[in-house]
């Protein structure tokens, strides 16, 4: 800005200059007599004086009134502002926004070749992905980061408290056990349990857990001790825990026992009320709900969610980040399958083209209606001063023509005078 209103005021001071040496000049030959060659010069000056000053009225006409005075059809462009929001806003439309031109445009870029042809390069789409990595950290660090964790939270939370648990528990069952899928994992459970009971050691525990519970809960148990039948009952449940548990194994590893059918029998009815029975539904929907509204369950979604913005804040402030890792392969592939499939190719390319199409007229009208919005409210002095300065250099230029060329039509005229007139003798 400082480098041309520099140059604005030299090539002031150069037109003014100009017309201050066609004055001279004519004030010079009328003071020699004007006649002669003089007469020639006073020809050239006068005229350079008056183009002079003509295209000064006119070029400061645009911008201002000339010396102040309210002259009719002058400070032009501060006048018809409105105007020229509206007739800048109707070019723009007119000449980049109609569809028709925007659909050409697009066929005419072949952005979709292109696309596939840079993006299929690794180091380019990993160049991408590092710009697109860098605008992700600066708008995270400038508008998200303070909002994500609740963002991610309140994401989270809204999900759960949409999802339909019972019906969704049910299918995942049936599918889990549909063709007998589970027995082969309840299979290996009940052997690991089996297993697990003929441990010594653990049916030391049940026992000695059977006693302390015993103790604990039951006044009887006190009163078996008085007269000496506590040992006798302890014996007895010592001498049998081993053979319950022998049945126990021999039931958990037995396929065909009848516990297990009674098992799917449960577990089919279990999951036909889940998918179908609303009353099932309503009730364990309405568990999971109030689990979810719990300030418990709040605290550790809000504890997910500044993880999870750690992570990612972390994550887009490394070079090797995982996230710009991924799109830039992600790139580098829909680019490689774009080069390779021309159906894929032609159908992207129509889809972009009919987007843009139906998106013409929407962003038409509001480009069209912020131009004239953001003319209208422009202060007229500003606006006066900046168009001035873009184009106010080059319409000195116009003063200089004018004073040069005013004089040569002064020398054409006097020649006329000096000339033509004998002809007619």
């Amino acid at each position: 800005m400082a480098n041309k209103r520099r140059r604005l005021r030299r090539l002031r001071i150069g037109a003014l200059l100009l017309l201050g040496l066609a004055v001279a000049g004519m004030l010079v030959s009328a003071a020699f007599g004007g006649t002669g060659a003089w007469a020639w010069s006073m020809a050239f000056c006068e005229a350079a004086a008056v183009g002079a000053l003509a295209d000064w009225f006119a070029v400061t006409a645009l911008f201002r009134r000339p010396l102040g005075l309210p002259i009719p059809h002058t400070d032009v462009l501060a006048r018809r502002k409105a105007q020229i929001g509206d007739g800048l806003a109707g070019f723009v439309s007119d000449h980049f926004l109609r569809p028709e031109l925007l659909a050409a445009k697009l066929r005419e870029q072949d952005f979709v070749r292109r696309f596939a042809a840079r993006m299929s390069q690794p180091e380019d789409a990993r160049r991408v992905a590092g710009r697109v990595r860098g605008y992700a950290l600066e708008l995270f660090d400038t508008v998200v980061g303070s909002q994500l964790e609740a963002l991610i939270a309140g994401v989270l939370r809204r999900a759960l408290e949409r999802l339909d648990v019972s019906r969704l528990s049910g299918n995942w069952l049936d599918l889990l056990t549909r063709d007998d899928r589970h027995h082969a994992a309840l299979d290996e459970f009940l052997l690991w349990l089996a297993d697990l009971l003929g441990d010594e050691a653990v049916q030391d525990r049940i026992f000695r857990s059977i006693v302390v519970g015993i103790e604990n809960k039951s006044g009887w148990w006190k009163a078996l001790n008085t007269v000496g039948l506590a040992d006798l009952v302890s014996g007895e449940i010592t001498r049998s825990l081993p053979a319950m548990i022998a049945s126990l194994q021999d039931s958990l590893r037995d396929p065909a026992h009848p516990n297990r059918a009674a098992f799917d029998a449960w577990l089919s009815d279990a999951i036909e009320r889940l998918q179908h029975d609303p009353l099932t539904q309503a009730w364990l929907n309405e568990r999971v709900r109030g689990f979810t509204d719990s300030a418990e369950f709040r605290t550790y979604l809000t504890g997910v969610g500044r993880d999870a913005r750690d992570w990612l804040r972390a994550d887009l402030a490394r070079e090797d980040s995982v996230l710009a890792g991924w799109l830039a392969t992600g790139l580098t592939g829909f680019a490689v399958r774009l080069q390779a499939d021309a159906a894929l190719r032609e159908e992207l390319e129509g889809q972009i083209e009919r987007l843009a199409v139906a998106l013409a007229p929407a962003v038409d009208g509001f480009i069209h209606r912020h131009i004239r919005q953001t003319v209208r409210k422009w202060d007229e002095r500003d606006l006066i001063a900046e168009l001035e300065l873009e184009i106010g250099s080059d319409l000195q230029y116009i003063r200089f023509n004018g004073t040069l060329v005013g004089g040569l039509i002064g020398l054409l005229l006097h020649a006329l005078v000096v000339f033509v007139p004998p002809w007619f003798g």
